[in-house]
């Protein structure tokens, strides 16, 4: 049992068992028979220390069982320990005195039956239940008071009483074995309710915790479907900003041929009434008819070519706006697209010295969508005339277009302009990182790059730079998009 619950009581019950063995061994003479008449005077030295001990031990026991120190430290520091203390202190008279040994050892077996007696009866009303361990030791105690007062003469040696202690023994055994029995099942069920307890408070912090991570998972999702709400307002918001940039810088150019038709309509409406005037008057005369046919073919075809001009680059921005605004997918013709593109985008840097090449493979045929792929080459050319060459300065973009295979497309966008520092250089595709921020900048530009060629239109890109080197951006698309 000991093994089992590593309590030392059960060690101090196991020690007073086999002192009791030995005392009553020496008693009922079993001790002469096996070891013969010449130990008689140690034999009766050892039977009145084991029968001291064994009282002392048995106290011990008690006292560990009902648990005296927890329950009642006053009767265990001013009565147990002291009477266990008193017997032991008698066991160096016995050398001297066997006589006066036995009887003071009797005296402290009497006090000591008392005491455990008291104990296990005030421990009994506090650890439940040891009803059969008080029985067991006020009978063993009885026993044992009657057998050390049979042992210095006040009572008479008879069978019956001789039996007594024997029969004491056994009632505390069996006792004890009853006790034991009661405290294993009690501390069993103690175990029982405490793994219920710890399993409901277990199943408790479970539920709790199950429930806060389930509130983190739910505001998770929720704040990552706002961040992707905003990130789509903010790629709408660019694509608008980019178009906006694009309508103006179509309206400035537009403007020019308009302006130049306006004037020569104007010219030739003021000859127009010139020459009515004239005929009316009959001062027409056949070199002024001719100036006025030479003039007339002149004005209209200046206003027929910055029409046309005109026409041309209503028909290029719709094609391009058409595109930029819509998600849709369909099949076009690369290098015809790419060509309007930075058509229309020119007017964007035509007043800077800045120039575009364009070397693009012809008959590359793209089942795609147009549109993400020109917010990905206006935001390139953007960021380039930005940052690459800021401050007015001047330079080339390279923009070139290959197959790689029958079903991959590579487009490549360089500059010479500043370059981007090494430490700056991976951090260029993630959003709100810039450069420009005091002048307006977002830092989305080349983040939605980045999401539109790898979301969108299923292909990479990667980057390349040296400060005062330039940009270069490596784009790897499928012709077929996802």
């Amino acid at each position: 049992i000991y093994f089992a619950v590593r309590e030392r009581m059960y060690l101090y019950f196991a020690a007073f068992a086999g002192l009791n063995l030995v005392y009553q061994l020496h008693s009922e003479g079993y001790a002469y028979i096996l070891w013969g008449e010449d130990l008689r005077r140690t034999g009766t030295m050892v039977a009145a220390y084991s029968g001291g001990v064994f009282s002392g031990l048995l106290v011990l026991f008690i006292r560990s069982f009902v648990e005296l120190p927890r329950h009642l430290p006053t009767f265990d520091r001013w009565a147990v320990q002291p009477s266990v203390l008193l017997v032991l202190s008698v066991i160096p008279v016995f050398p001297f005195s066997p006589w006066l040994g036995n009887t003071i050892v009797a005296a402290c077996v009497s006090l000591l039956a008392l005491v455990a007696c008291t104990a296990v009866l005030l421990g009994a009303t506090r650890v439940k239940p040891v009803w059969s361990l008080v029985f067991g030791v006020i009978v063993f105690s009885g026993a044992g008071v009657t057998h050390m007062l049979r042992r210095i003469g006040i009572l008479a040696d008879t069978q019956a009483l001789n039996l007594l202690l024997q029969l004491g023994s056994a009632v505390l055994i069996i006792a004890f074995a009853i006790a034991v029995m009661v405290r294993i099942r009690r501390i069993v069920g103690e175990n029982q309710q405490n793994q219920d307890r710890y399993a409901r408070q277990l199943e408790d912090e479970v539920s709790a915790r199950t429930a806060e991570l389930q509130h983190a998972k739910d505001s998770a999702e929720q704040a990552l479907q706002s961040l992707q709400e905003t990130q789509q307002q903010l790629v709408q918001s660019e694509k608008m900003a980019s178009l906006g940039q694009l309508v103006a810088g179509v309206a400035h150019e537009v403007n020019t041929p308009l302006g130049v038709a306006l004037t020569a309509s104007t010219w030739l409406e003021e000859r127009a009434r010139t020459f009515n005037q004239g005929m009316r008057e009959g001062k027409l005369t056949r070199a002024g008819l001719t100036d006025f046919l030479d003039e007339t073919e002149h004005s209209a075809g200046m206003i027929e070519r910055n029409l046309a001009r005109a026409a041309h680059l209503v028909a290029a921005f719709k094609r391009v706006s058409v595109d930029r605004t819509s998600d849709g997918r369909r099949g076009f013709r690369l290098d015809a697209y790419i060509r309007d593109l930075v058509e229309s985008l020119e007017l964007t840097w035509k007043r800077r010295p800045v120039q575009c090449e364009i070397d693009c493979a012809e008959g590359i045929e793209m089942e795609s969508f147009p549109g993400a792929l020109g917010q990905v080459l206006s935001n390139l050319i953007q960021n380039a005339l930005v940052h690459g060459f800021a401050d007015e300065r001047g330079g080339t973009m390279r923009l070139t277009a290959r197959p790689l295979d029958d079903a991959r497309v590579a487009l490549d966008f360089s500059d010479d302009g500043a370059g981007v520092p090494a430490d700056e250089l991976p951090r260029i595709f993630d959003p709100f990182f810039t450069t420009k921020r005091q002048a307006g900048g977002t830092g989305l530009g080349l983040h939605v790059t980045w999401n539109l060629v790898v979301q969108k239109l299923g292909g990479s890109i990667r980057a390349e730079s040296a400060p005062g080197c330039g940009l270069a951006l490596h784009i790897e698309l499928p012709r077929h998009a996802p």
